[in-house]
């Protein structure tokens, strides 16, 4: 992941910051969460409090996690997130 050092550093500084990784396609090699970011979601402590959601991922992704707070009707999470594609560089 881009950036870890500086995720653990806000984990570090901000009491309720965490950050969670979930691939839907590891390597055998990866033991962290497996699957899709929804299916990961707390929705018994998102619907309790409010809380600023932030994903970074394939389009597909964002719009599924999009689409699952509507549907769960969440309004105390706002959500921010940036899609990202493929380059050729």
């Amino acid at each position: 992941m881009c950036e870890a050092a500086r995720i653990q550093v806000y984990a570090s500084r901000l009491a309720h910051f965490r950050c969670t990784e979930v691939l839907s396609n590891p390597s055998p090699a990866w033991s962290g969460k497996r699957g899709y970011l929804t299916e990961h979601f707390d929705l018994a402590e998102l619907r309790d409090r409010s809380a600023d959601m932030y994903v970074c991922g394939p389009p597909p992704m964002v719009e599924s996690a999009q689409q699952w707070l509507v549907d769960q009707a969440l309004d105390g999470v706002q959500l921010y997130y940036e899609k990202f594609t493929q380059s050729n560089i």
